[in-house]
């Protein structure tokens, strides 16, 4: 199989569109390709950058599960030790936890409070965002409703478990060791200029992100793991074994550490709600679908933001996958709900693979 492939666009491609896969069999990435101009008249390479959308809540639950694996946070956790406006005061019996953040069943909804903090230049507060209603009629626990704002507070809970700011931990802990270029903001990448501009914005307009999440103090993170993570497709790929079978690291004694038990990988693959109108099955911030090859299960997770659809699917019990990232295309589903260019680059990386 080929290791590499790149293709740089005539003069008469679309400038704004580029696109890149990673396709992985257990330890060895078999298949690289990138086509497009990432910005202005730059190519698309290996190491563009793209904001990876939703498929950045996937890798915020490893950060999580990786706490709970040392005992600094459980699934159990109560949401009101975040913040005492988290309780929902229809149900003041019944808490919402860390889990249910991470499957999105807390009742907790991309509300009022939410949408307007979001549209600010400048982030305000958790005090602030819970002023207004950011709740469903559910009970926590009782009904699937997928929710950004969720998301977003696991950060908070991975903040109040270690000290750190959220986007501070994930390159200590994870990007740094793997030498991964990546990061939740775009202060965060080596060189600015290889994150690829979007379908509908270019992340770089949006000026300094470390003023823009300025007012939000530590431990109240809400924002930036529920999808806005930086990678290219290339270490998003070399990230595989955190959610196939746990990485392994060198500590400073050249000792190997596993990112991951093998417990915490379980809970996070196992179904655990399943929501009928999307079509959807859930572990721990992934999806599984078996609907996209027929006898395989694939697990992972789709992206969604200013024209970008992209995905991150694996296979679990041979760990094989595809990384595919782009930044515009087109929105429409196939019959069960699987972006259908998402469903279209799999099948034919798959019919690749053989």
């Amino acid at each position: 199989m080929p290791s590499t492939s790149s293709w740089t666009p005539s003069s008469n491609s679309t400038a704004s569109r580029d696109a890149a896969w990673q396709t992985f069999e257990g330890e060895e990435i078999v298949y690289t390709h990138s086509y497009g101009i990432a910005r202005g008249n730059q190519p698309a390479d290996e190491n563009t950058k793209y904001r990876i959308a939703s498929i950045s809540k996937a890798v915020t639950a490893t950060l999580a599960m990786h706490l709970v694996d040392q005992g600094k946070l459980s699934l159990g956790d109560e949401l009101v030790s975040i913040h005492p406006a988290l309780q929902n005061p229809a149900y003041p019996d019944d808490p919402a936890t860390l889990q249910m953040l991470l499957t999105h069943t807390s009742g907790i909804i991309d509300g009022a409070g939410y949408n307007r903090a979001i549209s600010r230049g400048i982030f305000p507060s958790l005090d602030v965002v819970m002023q207004s209603n950011n709740f469903s009629g559910s009970r926590p626990g009782e009904r699937y409703s997928y929710s950004n704002f969720g998301l977003g507070l696991v950060c908070a809970a991975i903040e109040q478990a270690t000290g750190v700011p959220f986007r501070d931990y994930a390159k200590s802990e994870l990007f740094d060791p793997l030498g991964l270029d990546a990061g939740f903001m775009t202060n965060d990448i080596d060189d600015p200029q290889t994150i690829a501009a979007l379908g509908s914005v270019d992340p770089l307009s949006w000026g300094d992100m470390e003023k823009a999440y300025s007012q939000i103090p530590l431990g109240q993170m809400y924002l930036l793991g529920q999808g806005e993570l930086y990678i290219s497709a290339v270490d998003l790929a070399k990230s595989r074994d955190d959610s196939c079978r746990g990485r392994q690291f060198l500590d400073s004694d050249s000792q190997r550490v596993q990112f991951l038990s093998q417990q915490a990988l379980e809970q996070m693959h196992t179904p655990m709600v399943y929501d009928p109108q999307t079509n959807t099955t859930r572990g721990l911030a992934v999806q599984m679908t078996e609907d996209i090859l027929d006898g395989t299960t694939l697990w992972g997770h789709q992206g969604n933001a200013y024209g970008v659809i992209s995905c991150f699917v694996f296979t679990t019990a041979t760990p094989q996958g595809v990384v595919f990232l782009n930044n515009r295309a087109s929105q429409m589903r196939t019959e069960s709900k699987v972006y259908a260019v998402n469903d279209a680059v799999v099948k034919a990386i798959w019919q690749y693979l053989g």
